[in-house]
């Protein structure tokens, strides 16, 4: 819920009572069967119900909208077929179809008619292996994702974006991670992906999708201490193709940027009664502060170009401790 009134600059105030409500309902059951040693096959159903409401009792003349309620349900089929070749090593292969509910401010225009989409559904197919022993872990997967219904941002009218069904959408890539953890409680890690995203229809880059991730450091966690460093690097991306009111479209490119966060803790082993840890942690995120320009939503009503860059170097310290009786 909120409430606003604004009396600055002379403006006549506008009240707000909204109310904003999501319901969702998602049983699923699950098979196992393994039809012959060292294959389990699995076979699932889940049924996806998402119903979204909004309310406002105080209508203006820029958000008219002062209801709606809308519903959308779908059944959602897995399989997965998994082959152990020894008790360290296996393969496996999951096909899956996902259902997205749409977003509220999706359906946040003048006239709900504006808005006649339907929702995203996926089709997501992947394979892969894992390998685990006492000081390996090792994991690799090639997958494919395609959207169906493709939901892409639309004209602005009466200072709402109206959304549409862009035909559809592949996402597809590689991935890999290995890590390899000493007797000593020091752990080396590392992991990358490859990713590619296009719309169906145009052949267009699928915006903010970065062409590659990746993260290696150590990680130290013995006698009650917790530390790691580690280097995040992130792949250049496309910002939004098309749409006059952004400086940087169409199909402009963000380079490639890398962000090194450090984590420090300590467990405090009973410290008091009722309470079987204490644990204190520090984070320092990005280290080198970085504050490269990453997405431009537009222009201001000014005409001034706007930006998001990364926002530089942050400590958090937090504290847990769960209490029992």
């Amino acid at each position: 819920d909120g409430n606003a009134t604004d009396f600055s600059q002379g403006i006549p105030p506008v009240v707000r009572d909204q109310h904003n409500q999501l319901d969702t309902f998602q049983p699923y059951a699950q098979f196992d069967i393994t039809p012959i040693q060292n294959l389990t096959l699995t076979a699932g159903v889940k049924y996806a119900f998402f119903r979204r409401q909004i309310k406002d009792p105080y209508a203006t003349t820029s958000l008219p909208n002062i209801g709606f309620e809308h519903n959308w349900d779908k059944l959602l089929p897995s399989v997965e077929a998994r082959y152990s070749f020894t008790p360290n090593l296996s393969a496996y292969a999951q096909v899956a179809e996902g259902f997205l509910a749409p977003n509220v401010n999706f359906l946040n225009t003048a006239n709900d008619a504006d808005n006649s989409f339907q929702p995203e559904t996926t089709w997501n197919y992947q394979t892969g292996f894992a390998y685990q022993s006492r000081h390996i872990a090792l994991g690799g997967d090639v997958y494919l994702v395609h959207i169906v219904n493709f939901v892409a941002a639309g004209p602005t009218v009466d200072g709402f974006t109206n959304y549409f069904n862009d035909g559809g959408a592949i996402y597809k890539g590689i991935e890999g991670e290995g890590t390899y953890t000493f007797d000593n409680g020091i752990s080396l890690f590392a992991n990358g992906g490859l990713n590619k995203a296009n719309n169906t229809s145009t052949n267009d880059f699928i915006a903010e999708t970065p062409q590659f991730t990746s993260n290696f450091g150590i990680i130290y966690s013995k006698n009650n201490i917790y530390a790691s460093a580690i280097d995040q690097l992130v792949g250049g991306e496309y910002d939004a193709n098309g749409g006059a009111n952004n400086p940087r479209a169409p199909g402009a490119w963000y380079d490639p940027y890398n962000i090194v966060n450090l984590v420090g803790g300590y467990t405090f082993v009973n410290p008091m009664p009722h309470v079987r840890a204490l644990d204190v942690k520090l984070n320092l995120d990005n280290i080198t502060n970085q504050q490269q320009i990453f997405w431009s939503p537009g222009q201001a009503s000014s005409g001034q170009d706007l930006y998001y860059v990364l926002p530089g170097i942050a400590a958090f310290v937090s504290v847990s401790m769960p209490i029992g009786f």
